[in-house]
């Protein structure tokens, strides 16, 4: 039994707790403080190697912390980094829309300020549910590593004002409460992840080190009277009996399927975690071999299993297998290239091998700046990168190379081009998502309007403003990416906790028209328990019913419901086919192929909900101008123009080279209300 293995026990524990909080949020809620009890661990082993070598000089001291904590940390951190990009090539395992955001939270990754609040516009518990960003999880990394620059300073500051005295620990405790304090005073996320809201949390590991040594100091010197001491084993009983609780309290928290109040539940967790750190040093379940193996793994397990849960969540592929990827990966980092690296190598060449990562690193992030560098460069530039593509895109005279690098663009800067400059968004974190009201209307306009849906209202919306804005003095845009509100999808998964704050706003007010946008989804299945199609009960349909039922009653004219047009899959691949000289004839017939039959069950449903609604409900056809062949809808359905420039992008929402098909739709429906 190793001597030290319970700390490797009490890391098993805390990875656990981390994936189950990850792969299964629903039955695992608490499993977050997993990252808290890392804390205390890596407090106690700081502590551990700043308390040694008391010999040295302090520069000698605080140079060999420094080399000794990043060549164990740097090495895998940096592998996996380039690992994620790499992965990022390829849109056949993650969609270009990746790209941008992931290219920006690498660069905070590593130079670890993923944890830099004032610039997250997500809120940490929105990000693991949207889980577009493989660098998530580094957040707690960056604690770390700020928390490794700062503690050797400090450290041996104290040390050499008050020596090993009271005053000493007295010291610690005081900064523990400072840095608590801070915690509890501070907003949500400054007290997430903030490094000085978190100081607390590492200094409980410095007073467990300093209590499990003065302990040590007793035991040497009664150690003879302690073998004649009959009340030693009824000592060991009690030991055993608060480990056993200590274990269960810590397993109930990090386990159970309700949730904890946050904030108090983290200094717990803690204060517990420090505990089982200092009692639990022979305790047979956290220092059995599994245990040990397990935390011997935490570090790439840690580091490889987002990324993986990343792809399961936007595939919506189930989480078990990737889970076992997980865990099957990360033992085989640990036993080849982990081992290999702290094992094998010296100290100098894992200097030299962080030093060759993370110009690697470095190179694999900025090639896309230096791309975008001399993009900006290009003739077709003008103010603004958004302008600057579109007027490339009515170029007539492009190449092959440059159609294709448009194509590329929209799909790089998607997710910005969704921005809304003329928004009022109620919430930066849902930013483009969430609520937003349109500023600069007229107040002597009749009108109130409100655009509702997923991603495709947001995507979409600019067209309806400006077809609408003369006669509206107030437009409310209301979205969630993945959420259409007609779609049974809407009360599964994540939109059921994303949904209730904008709808409770809606629902207390009174629109004079509503715009219901969506891409068609489920909407559009052919489901066996439909054939014949409507004869038999439609459970996407009669949801739909309920759905307009809810926001008719604070609905004064009128609701406009869009035809929802499905996109191939296939239109990701459209610059493969550009690329290989397929013709267009054979490029239509592949997506037409995939459309027909959607389509007319789509076009179908949303009549009959229409119908159902009444004369307050109104079907529009906002496709109507993206028929290549007009005798055959239904057949060619344009999903490019005569050069190859997209009307989709890779993110399935329409690029503003689609727009003007659209937007005579639109202003037939404003100039008419």
């Amino acid at each position: 039994m190793s001597k030290k293995g319970h700390l490797q026990g009490i890391r098993a524990i805390a990875i656990i707790s981390v994936l189950a909080f990850h792969f299964f949020p629903k039955f695992f809620p608490n499993g977050f403080l997993g990252v808290d009890q890392f804390f205390v661990l890596s407090g106690y082993l700081m502590c551990q190697i700043l308390s040694k070598n008391q010999n040295q000089s302090i520069i000698s001291k605080i140079f060999e912390f420094y080399q000794r904590r990043l060549c164990r940390i740097l090495p895998n951190y940096y592998f996996l980094i380039l690992i994620n990009q790499f992965l990022l090539i390829f849109p056949s395992i993650f969609p270009e829309t990746f790209i941008e955001t992931n290219q920006k939270s690498a660069k905070q990754s590593i130079f670890f300020v993923s944890n830099d609040f004032s610039n997250l516009e997500d809120d940490y518990y929105i990000l693991l549910k949207i889980a577009e960003n493989l660098f998530t999880h580094t957040w707690s990394l960056s604690v770390e590593i700020q928390f490794y620059f700062m503690i050797p300073i400090v450290f041996y500051t104290i040390l050499s004002i008050s020596g090993k005295s009271e005053n000493f620990k007295k010291t610690y405790l005081l900064l523990s409460a400072i840095s608590l304090i801070f915690y509890l005073i501070s907003s949500k996320s400054t007290a997430f992840y903030s490094v000085f809201a978190r100081i607390w949390q590492f200094l409980a590991g410095f007073l467990v080190y300093f209590l499990a040594e003065n302990e040590k100091e007793e035991e040497n010197k009664e150690d003879l009277e302690k073998l004649l001491d009959f009340e030693e084993e009824k000592e060991q009983k009690t030991y055993e009996n608060a480990q056993t609780w200590l274990l269960l309290v810590t397993i109930l928290m990090l386990f159970v399927g309700f949730e904890y109040p946050e904030r108090i539940v983290r200094i717990f967790i803690t204060i517990i975690t420090a505990l089982l750190i200092l009692i639990s040093e022979n305790n047979q379940i956290l220092s059995n071999k599994i245990m040990i193996y397990i935390g011997n793994i935490s570090y790439s397990l840690y580091l490889i299993h987002w990324p993986i849960y990343c792809y399961s969540k936007f595939y919506e592929l189930p989480k078990l297998p990737f889970l076992i990827l997980s865990i099957f990966l990360a033992i085989i980092i640990h036993e080849t290239y982990e081992k290999w690296y702290t094992t094998r190598l010296t100290r100098t060449s894992q200097s030299i091998l962080c030093a060759i990562l993370l110009i690697f690193c470095v190179g694999s992030i900025w090639r896309q700046e230096i791309h975008n560098f001399y993009w900006n460069l290009s003739e077709n530039n003008v103010s603004g990168e958004r302008n600057s593509i579109f007027l490339a895109g009515n170029s007539k005279n492009l190449s092959l190379e440059e159609i294709m690098e448009l194509n590329t663009k929209w799909t790089l800067k998607e997710n910005e081009f969704l921005m809304r400059e003329e928004c009022d968004y109620e919430r930066r974190d849902l930013k483009p998502f969430g609520l937003c009201k349109v500023r600069n209307l007229s107040s002597s306009a009749p009108y109130k309007i409100l655009i509702l849906g997923n991603s495709y209202a947001t995507n979409l919306a600019p067209l309806i403003i400006k077809s609408c804005r003369k006669k509206s003095r107030q437009i409310w845009l209301v979205s969630h990416p993945g959420c259409d509100f007609l779609h049974q999808g809407f009360a599964q998964g994540k939109c059921p906790k994303m949904w209730p704050n904008s709808y409770g706003k809606i629902q207390s007010e009174l629109f004079d028209f509503v715009f219901l946008i969506a891409k068609c989804g489920d909407f559009c299945e052919n489901h066996e328990e439909y054939f014949p199609i409507f004869k038999n009960l439609d459970r996407e349909l009669e949801f739909a019913k309920s759905q307009i039922s809810r926001i008719r009653n604070f609905v004064r004219h009128k609701i406009f419901i869009q035809n929802a047009v499905t996109i191939p899959s296939g239109v990701r691949r459209l610059n493969d086919f550009l690329k290989n000289h397929t013709s267009f004839d054979e490029i239509d017939k592949i997506y037409s192929q995939r459309l027909k039959h959607h389509k007319k069950i789509g076009d179908a449903r949303h009549r009959k909900l229409a119908k159902f609604c009444g004369e307050k409900c109104e079907y529009f056809d906002a496709f109507s101008n993206f028929t290549r062949n007009p005798w055959a809808p239904e057949e060619i359905f344009q999903f490019f123009d005569e050069r190859g420039l997209e009307y989709v992008d890779g993110a399935d929402h329409f690029t503003p080279f689609a727009w003007p098909k659209i937007q005579p739709v639109f202003d037939g429906i404003c100039e008419r209300i």
